[in-house]
């Protein structure tokens, strides 16, 4: 069961913390761990499963402020390429405790969040190795996903989130691999302001843009820098360095041509020359996101109007908008770990 039982319709339900400690088999099955707390899977009696973050207890009332700003960006959303937030709980518990020398008992408060179970985990799973990773079509989608989940962050709710923390591992994929953008502990919302500095340590070195590394800076164009990075890294795996070194024209050249040795392996041939345009179009985009002037960076709405715009080509000739998702399923099935010559280009980028 990918999507966990709402259990109270739209909004998250809440849960006593003893019913959290028996789902969780009292916290046995770590499943990660995120910047205020660690993840562990739960499953209801009839068989449901979440994903369950227990915030940490932080000195000074911290954890409580972090649940309720977490659980305030997250209640109200829903989109096939966000996790969604199904239940919580936010109760004090009455526990031991020692005070000067003496047990006595003392209240303490106990938060989490409960999401849906999102069964494959995390997209740097799947990227760490090319050579038996994703083939393109499976790449592609995750990277469309991806897109689309933060366009809804910032186009379609009424107070625009700014997630701050992009990477692989906070991207989800679910039994049909797809994105699903988690881990909202550090976002923000964003108003008419259009940038911001913070002198606190924000996201994940190598996923930061140049001014936030030089200036402390946060803007809107953070997280598309964060979106170049991620799709460089779907498409190429661990040779990204190799990559973004190169010049902009150097490096789509030589992604799209060992993309199209790769797929001639797999796809028929009157649709190969779509692929490459997609493939293509996809690095062009990586690379703009890259940008040192954040100002040069495309917007997200014109990001996914030019993926939108790679998608025509595969049924302008016959009409069918439903070509891609079949060529999709079809070449997954077909060939998914099929290791060709030409990906050996990679291999030697690597050692390099």
């Amino acid at each position: 069961m990918e999507n966990t039982a709402q259990r109270s319709g739209n909004e998250p339900s809440e849960l006593p913390y003893e019913l959290i400690k028996l789902i969780t088999k009292d916290f046995s099955e770590e499943l990660g761990r995120g910047t205020f707390g660690i993840v562990y899977k739960g499953v209801y009696a009839d068989g449901a499963e979440i994903a369950v973050k227990v915030l940490r207890n932080i000195s000074g009332g911290l954890d409580d402020v972090e649940f309720q700003k977490e659980f305030d960006n997250l209640r109200g959303l829903k989109h096939p390429n966000i996790v969604e937030l199904v239940a919580f709980c936010n109760e004090i518990v009455e526990e031991p405790a020692e005070f000067q020398g003496q047990q006595i008992t003392a209240g303490r408060v106990r938060t989490a969040l409960c999401f849906e179970y999102v069964h494959n985990g995390g997209l740097n799973k799947f990227i760490s190795d090319q050579y038996t990773g994703l083939g393109w079509p499976e790449r592609y989608k995750i990277i469309r996903g991806v897109c689309e989940g933060l366009a809804y962050l910032r186009l379609e709710i009424e107070n625009p989130i700014m997630h701050l923390d992009l990477k692989p591992e906070n991207i989800l994929l679910n039994k049909n691999m797809e994105a699903k953008i988690a881990d909202f502990g550090i976002s923000k919302l964003f108003g008419e302001e259009n940038t911001k500095k913070t002198m606190s340590v924000i996201g994940t070195m190598g996923y930061w843009p140049p001014e936030y590394i030089k200036h402390q800076i946060i803007s809107k164009e953070f997280d598309i820098f964060s979106l170049g990075v991620i799709i460089v890294k779907i498409m190429v795996g661990q040779n990204y360095n190799s990559i973004v070194e190169m010049t902009a024209r150097k490096s789509i050249k030589l992604v799209h041509e060992s993309w199209k040795d790769r797929l001639s392996a797999t796809i028929p041939s009157h649709k190969l020359e779509a692929y490459c345009n997609q493939v293509k179009r996809c690095i062009e985009i990586a690379l703009d996101c890259l940008k040192s002037n954040r100002q040069e960076r495309p917007t997200i709405k014109h990001i996914v109007a030019c993926l939108k715009e790679t998608d025509t080509m595969f049924y302008e000739d016959d009409g069918d908008s439903s070509t891609l998702s079949s060529d999709i399923n079809n070449i997954t099935m077909r060939n998914r770990n099929q290791l060709h010559p030409a990906i050996r280009k990679w291999a030697r980028l690597g050692a390099a």
